[in-house]
């Protein structure tokens, strides 16, 4: 904290957060995980998907607590990255175009989806009711990835030229996602039934992976906390 002229100032640094947005959720399953195959639920042979390993408890409790936090650093890590994307768009001088505006409010209602669909995955899991679990995660892989599709594009738009690798992870997550679900359903081979389930792990780190490689993208800044002092000699 630094004190200049009677102002307290507290500096911050979002990029903190968006590390903590990758972490958590990789802490959180890695939990659930743990108590599966310690409390043997799972099936020989057969590797489970997230949605089978968070199905029973204690695991169920643990995965649902655990990815309702992640939802808000996801919340919060938007409200940073829409300020920021305000500001960049501000400071080129195309605020006001009309695609722009519209992608601007149309990110929040992605993001807003996103959000919601994630607390009614992880509330109600899969043994519960599959056919609510199935259209949250659907839902959630969706509008997930429309996010990040619009904020790639106001990234774009706002000078970074070196950005494919990010825009092709953004690809990659509902296409693999929808390849390993596809896979898992109608496989009755155990190897191939493995593939498919790694192939939604990669897809299920790529998504907090992905806030990293945006908060990577823009330019780094700080968050500038003042307070002043009022206080009478």
């Amino acid at each position: 904290m630094n004190e200049t002229s009677g102002i307290k100032k507290v500096v911050y640094k979002p990029i903190v957060l968006f590390y903590w947005i990758f972490i958590a959720p990789i802490v959180v399953t890695g939990f659930t995980f743990f108590f599966y195959y310690k409390n043997k639920h799972n099936i020989p042979g057969r590797l489970p998907t997230i949605s089978t390993a968070a199905s029973l408890l204690p695991e169920s409790r643990i995965f649902a607590m655990g990815i309702i936090i992640c939802c808000w650093l996801l919340f919060a890590g938007y409200i940073i990255l829409d300020r920021t994307l305000k500001l960049l768009t501000k400071m080129k001088h195309i605020a006001k175009a009309p695609l722009v505006q519209l992608t601007h409010y149309a990110t929040g209602i992605a993001c807003g989806l996103a959000f919601f669909s994630l607390v009614g995955l992880c509330s109600v899991n899969i043994k519960s009711n599959e056919v609510f679990h199935t259209l949250c995660a659907v839902c959630f892989v969706f509008s997930i990835s429309v996010t990040f599709v619009l904020i790639d594009y106001q990234i774009m738009r706002s000078g970074p030229s070196n950005y494919m690798f990010n825009t092709l992870c953004t690809l990659c997550i509902p296409v693999l996602a929808m390849i390993g679900a596809l896979v898992t359903k109608f496989s009755t081979n155990d190897n191939v039934y493995n593939f498919g389930v790694i192939l939604e792990y990669i897809s299920s780190f790529m998504i907090p992976f992905k806030f990293v490689l945006i908060a990577h993208s823009i330019p780094p800044f700080n968050i500038e906390v003042t307070q002043k002092d009022t206080k009478v000699d």
